[in-house]
């Protein structure tokens, strides 16, 4: 499974774009998709979503767990940065794709927003 994540990043008004590829698994289990692989810094990184959220866990030397729901703001615990908070303000589910318009903040601080599509293809 051919998996692709492209991210533009806005942190303090400048801008970035960042496409990744992986290879990982997909399986279906209950009613959540989950995508296994292996991100760029050799952590095993869990995907499970369907239409109403994303969950995202990275299992490095401090596993990171990360919740997406569109419209609500989520608590959770980041590697280096300690406790963030996502704001969704976008995301769409369909058969080969997801997509995440987020902020993440710390306290009142804006670490930056986010417009990031996965996709996911045999091949």
């Amino acid at each position: 499974m051919k998996i692709i994540f492209d991210n533009h990043i806005t942190v303090d008004q400048k801008s970035e774009h960042l496409t990744e590829i992986f290879e990982g698994e997909l399986t279906k289990r209950a009613d959540k998709f989950w995508l296994i692989f292996e991100n760029t810094d050799h952590e095993k990184v869990l995907l499970k979503f369907n239409e109403k959220e994303l969950m995202m866990v990275r299992y490095g030397d401090f596993p990171t767990t990360m919740r997406y729901r569109e419209n609500e703001l989520t608590h959770n615990a980041y590697q280096g940065l300690g406790e963030i908070e996502i704001f969704t303000h976008y995301y769409e589910f369909t058969a080969d794709k997801v997509i995440l318009h987020y902020t993440m903040s710390q306290a009142d601080l804006e670490l930056g927003t986010y417009k990031l599509e996965i996709t996911y293809s045999e091949g």
